[in-house]
């Protein structure tokens, strides 16, 4: 493909520890950047471009390896043990009911405690996997299917979603006690959510009149 952007990454690099981000390429490849030292190096090559952020457990408690999940544009996450990163050390379709691409990722993946993630659907699922086996631990059913642009929380100690679906309602989810806390009904043209986002001292919606 003859386009310059084609290296460029496909979201803003994550810390996921002092001095150390995680980026994500167009060109397939999650990348480890150094800050301090000013280096980089790949942690696996993928077959399809990577949807979002992946997930990367430095230590695994289950198991002691470094192990990262990352949700693809096939509809398939697939988790790696980064000491043998050539083979996944599994994979598994993101929604097996619906295949790609309805049954894709909204977006990145969310580390959480105890050696899981949570992916969120665009049909409209959340769900936790094990990150070592890639065993479900709990799936919830949304009310309709997500508007693209959602996003998780950037730190796994938040457990509050705003989702926005494609009819322009809000969600809020808690995903602590894995239930939905209210929902933000379109009254009129125009109220539809375009954008939310859960802050400090609440849930900020953009409609889409502005």
């Amino acid at each position: 493909v003859n386009d310059k952007t084609w290296w460029y990454p496909r979201t803003a690099p994550e810390e996921v520890e002092p001095g150390k981000l995680l980026l994500s390429l167009r060109s397939r490849e999650i990348l480890e950047i150094d800050t301090a030292a000013r280096t980089s190096r790949k942690l696996v090559s993928l077959p399809v471009e990577p949807v979002g952020q992946p997930c990367l457990e430095r230590t695994s408690l289950l198991i002691g390896k470094s192990l990262l999940a990352v949700g693809c544009a096939d509809g398939i996450i697939r988790a790696f043990d980064l000491a043998k990163p050539a083979t996944p050390l599994w994979e598994k379709p993101c929604d097996p009911d619906r295949p790609a691409p309805e049954g894709t990722l909204a977006t990145g993946l969310l580390p959480r405690a105890g050696g899981a993630f949570v992916a969120l659907y665009l049909r409209g699922r959340l769900t936790n996997f094990n990150m070592v086996n890639g065993q479900e631990n709990w799936s919830v059913a949304l009310r309709c299917p997500l508007a693209p642009g959602n996003r998780l929380p950037a730190s796994p100690q938040e457990t509050v979603l705003a989702l926005v679906h494609k009819d322009g309602v809000v969600t809020a989810f808690d995903l602590a006690a894995r239930e939905k806390l209210w929902e933000l009904s379109v009254v009129q043209a125009l109220d539809e959510a375009a954008d939310a986002v859960v802050g400090a001292d609440g849930i900020f919606v953009v409609t889409r009149d502005g």
